[in-house]
């Protein structure tokens, strides 16, 4: 379940929006319900998001929908104000967010740095 601080909320309504998520829906074939179902989200830029939950409840569908590694089947996802899918997931994953996935794959004899690069 996702809520709100709403004391820390509070004090994020003079922030710029980072993130925003509108009655964003995903569901995946053969699924007989939505993965994510009308989810609306709010996150300031500095702000820091904790995402919990049990498992199957949706948690790696929304950060893979937040970094665009795929697309909803419903709703917007706007980035500082901007629709991403205007300028293509690719751009948005290039110029905008990075990731460390659970199950890396790095390069041995390489530095972190330059797996990264």
């Amino acid at each position: 379940m996702l809520r709100e601080n709403s004391t820390k909320a509070s004090k994020n309504k003079d922030r710029k929006i980072a993130v925003e998520l509108i009655h964003v829906e995903k569901q995946f074939p053969g699924m007989t319900g939505p993965a994510l179902d009308d989810v609306n989200i709010r996150i300031a830029e500095g702000e820091f998001v904790t995402v919990l939950g049990s498992s199957g409840c949706g948690k790696t569908t929304l950060l893979s929908l937040l970094g665009r590694l795929d697309s909803p089947s419903d709703g917007r996802i706007l980035f500082r104000e901007k629709d991403i899918m205007k300028k293509g997931l690719a751009w948005h994953r290039r110029h905008n967010v990075a990731f460390v996935f659970q199950s890396y794959n790095l390069i041995d004899y390489m530095t972190a740095v330059e797996n990264v690069a």
